[in-house]
């Protein structure tokens, strides 16, 4: 797994979303995304929202994942 496959599957499960994912070393990866579906969702359930994007890489293939994630209004 790459940051551009994570990338990829973000942004099919949020087609509007701004999409960004770094890593070193393709194991720990750190992911900023912003979209509109974020707004009126607290923090906790942003999270939830894109692990539940990930769901099946999370179990074996990402070890570590620090989100960012924001409104478009969070992000000016």
């Amino acid at each position: 797994m790459n940051p551009n496959d994570i990338q990829r599957q973000i942004e099919n499960g949020l087609p509007n979303a701004s999409v960004h994912v770094d890593s070193n070393d393709n194991i720990h990866f750190v992911a900023t995304i912003i979209s509109d579906e974020f707004t009126g969702l607290s923090r906790l359930a942003q999270h939830r929202l894109i692990y539940s994007i990930l769901a099946e890489d999370l179990k074996e293939n990402i070890h570590a994942l620090q989100l960012i994630t924001k409104t478009p209004e969070e992000n000016k």
